[in-house]
This record gives C-alpha cells, structure tokens and sequence, in this order.
C-alpha cells in the first residue's frame, strides 16, 4: 500500500493530521462505515426492485467505494499510530 504523506514532518516520513490522530471517535466512524453503511448499501442495491437500474448501480459502487476507502484509511492511521507508539517506547527505554 503506497504511504500518502499529508504534512511531512521534517522529512521524517508520513504524517497525518492531527485530527486524524487523536480519539478513537473517527476510527469508530470508519468502522461504522466499513461494517454497517457500506454493507447496507450494497445489500439494498442488490436485493431493491422498484429502484431504476442505473441508481442500483450507483449505490452498490458507492457502497464498496466506502468500505474500502474507509478501510484503507483506518489501516493507514493505525499503522502510522503504531510506528508513533513504538518511536517512543524506544526513546523511554533509551533514557
């Protein structure tokens, strides 16, 4: 997965904005996404009947689109949380 840097830190490599980071409130919302929204979604533009074809169409994209876009988001900032973690468990254990 190719690293997307928002605002580099001195060159340091990725770095998300701060908002990204803080709270779990907009991981949580990503997974309200990845398992509830986006599966809704498909399921609804595949099991509706009296919906025209070509809005099927649109919402089933729509509803894998959100599940991996948010997935793919979750994944990058855990990982870059988890690096950030382990930065600074190193520096604790140095000093």
């Amino acid at each position: 997965m190719p690293e997307f840097p928002l605002l580099s830190a001195g060159g340091q490599g990725p770095e998300l904005p701060r908002f990204a980071l803080h709270g779990g409130f907009f991981q949580g919302a990503r997974m309200v996404d990845v398992f509830l929204l986006g599966p809704f979604m498909v399921w609804f533009a595949v099991r509706s009947t009296q919906t025209p074809d070509w809005a099927r169409f649109v919402l089933g994209v729509s509803g894998l689109a959100t599940m991996g876009f948010n997935l793919r988001n979750y994944v990058l900032v855990d990982r870059v949380r988890t690096q950030r973690q382990d930065c600074c468990e190193a520096l604790l254990r140095m000093t």
